[in-house]
């Protein structure tokens, strides 16, 4: 059950919060997510507490979201494209054709249409690179680490996700996020070592980054560093 709440905030306008109660849930978490936050407890958990725990988390919460503010003004995606941490600016051509249609050069990323396209169009056309280039690029790195670290998966498939960049099923299935094509490859690939470390280890225990540890030895940096790039997935 998701609630949709305001927090009174003394000096300064209200805070927008949602609280979701789960079931079996022993701890409180707070996460923000698209520049908004999210209580999740136990459905035993009075609202009078859960505003009190907001409360204490006030500084840090505010901090965070004026951190999601700055990576949604440093990643304008109706007019920048970025692959593998470079960015390219948008540029639009008029073009009598019916559809649009997409170039990426070495300066740029060409739209042919013969209106100036917005947002929707803008991103159809750079998730479709993104998938060309997870097939062509970020599939047969997959498959090398999975050599290298001896870790099979049953299926690789590569899919739009707004809150995660990867997963590992209990079936050993890895569902990676398109917009890993977006990062530095060094950063792809600590996901990609990641998930593959999961078919061994259905967990995040000691063991667990060990094994990570093994083949991406810097990965708690590496893994400070892709939270700069989060705000791509909203």
């Amino acid at each position: 059950m998701i609630e949709e709440r305001l927090l009174e905030i003394p000096g300064t306008a209200p805070l927008r919060w949602r609280l979701r109660r789960r079931r079996g849930m022993k701890h409180c978490y707070i996460h923000i997510l698209d520049g908004t936050v999210e209580l999740r407890c136990s459905p035993r958990l009075a609202l009078s507490e859960a505003e009190m725990i907001l409360h204490r988390r006030l500084p840090w919460i505010l901090k965070k979201l004026e951190a999601a503010r700055e990576r949604k003004r440093r990643f304008d995606k109706e007019k920048e494209f970025l692959l593998e941490g470079r960015t390219y600016p948008v540029r639009h051509l008029t073009s009598s054709a019916r559809r649009i249609r997409a170039e990426l050069n070495a300066e740029a990323l060409l739209l042919y249409a013969s209106e100036t396209p917005g947002l929707p169009a803008i991103l159809q056309c750079a998730e479709q690179l993104y998938r060309d280039h997870c097939r062509d690029v970020l599939l047969p790195r997959v498959k090398a680490w999975s050599r290298t670290m001896g870790l099979t998966p049953s299926r690789i498939a590569f899919r739009r996700a707004r809150t995660r960049w990867g997963s590992c099923s209990s079936r050993n299935a890895i569902s990676l996020n398109l917009y890993l094509a977006a990062v530095p490859p060094e950063l792809s690939d600590y996901v990609i070592v990641h998930e593959l470390a999961h078919i061994r280890h259905k967990n995040h225990s000691g063991a667990f980054w060990n094994l990570v540890a093994r083949y991406i030895p810097d990965w708690k940096e590496k893994r400070k560093i892709l939270r700069n790039y989060e705000e791509l997935l909203a």
